[in-house]
Formats: structure tokens, sequence, C-alpha cells
């Protein structure tokens, strides 16, 4: 992706977009920032709502694999980690960090962070939703498992992780 094919692509004068960003990989990190605070802001309303019994694992789920899936965030993550991007990607693990960490102060006292609670709920949800996006479709066939099973073992996952 360069400054030249988004001002294209995007009907904007290639000096307009140099002048905002200055270069693609300022571009890319205003691009993660905006998903990562949009994703942020979901799924903190949607664990809201499970944690108030108004919403279901399959709908954090959904959300979580939309994101990645559809949106392309996903595909974005791995050809920006493929190409050894990992200042891009900051945006995205700030904005996990602050989530994880707003997730847990709504935990009970004492809860082993690194076996149970947000931090191995996320980290769960976003493998499977990131693996989705990239090779999905592909590994389920490989493995002879049905479309959609990454998604309904991420919802499985989510339901066993917040029994225990």
């Amino acid at each position: 992706m360069t400054l030249k094919a988004v001002a294209a692509a995007t009907g904007m004068r290639h000096g307009n977009l140099n002048h905002h960003f200055g270069s693609v990989a300022t571009l890319h990190s205003a691009l993660f920032s905006r998903m990562a605070q949009r994703l942020s802001t979901r799924a903190s309303e949607a664990v809201a709502r499970l944690r108030r019994g108004e919403s279901s694992a399959e709908d954090v789920v959904d959300l979580v694999f939309s994101t990645f899936v559809e949106t392309g965030c996903g595909r974005l993550i791995g050809w920006l980690a493929a190409a050894g991007e990992q200042d891009a990607l900051e945006p995205i693990f700030a904005s996990l960090r602050g989530s994880v960490e707003a997730y847990r102060a709504g935990e009970p006292a004492g809860l082993p962070n690194a076996e149970r609670g947000a931090g191995p709920i996320a980290l769960e949800l976003i493998c499977h939703a990131l693996t989705a996006s990239l090779v999905g479709e592909r590994l389920e066939a490989a493995t002879h498992m049905p479309p959609g099973s990454l998604r309904r073992l991420a919802i499985a996952q989510l339901i066993a992780l917040r029994a225990t």
C-alpha cells in the first residue's frame, strides 16, 4: 500500500495524504489506532452486556470475528507482522492491554490472571479470529472440520474460560 494508491482509491490528492500522514507507516498507525479504538469500544460494550446477562458468548465472538475477518483488520495485522512492522501494530496492542486491564477490574479478587479471566479469554478469541481471517477456511478444510469451526471453538472456549 502506498500513499499514491490510497489517494487514487479514495479520490484524494496524493499531496493531501502526504500532508496529513507523511508516510505510509504513519497512515498504517492511524488506521490501526482507529480500528483498535473501535474494537475496544465495541468489545467493552459487549463484555458489559455479557456480564449483565444481556448477551451471549456467541455475541462476543461474533463481534471479534467480524472485526478481524470481515473488515480486513486480521489480514492487515498479518501483513504488517510478516513485514516486520511491529511498531505499526502497537496501537492495537496498546488498546488490547487497556481493554484487558479494564475487564480485570470487574473480575473477582484473587483470580489468577494467567489462567482465567480477561487475559486468557482475550488471547483465545483473538488467536481464533486472527487465524480465521488469515487462513481459516483452508485450515478448516485441511483438518476436515466444517466451515465455521474456528468460530464455534472460540465460543466453546469463551464459555469454558468464563465457567472456571
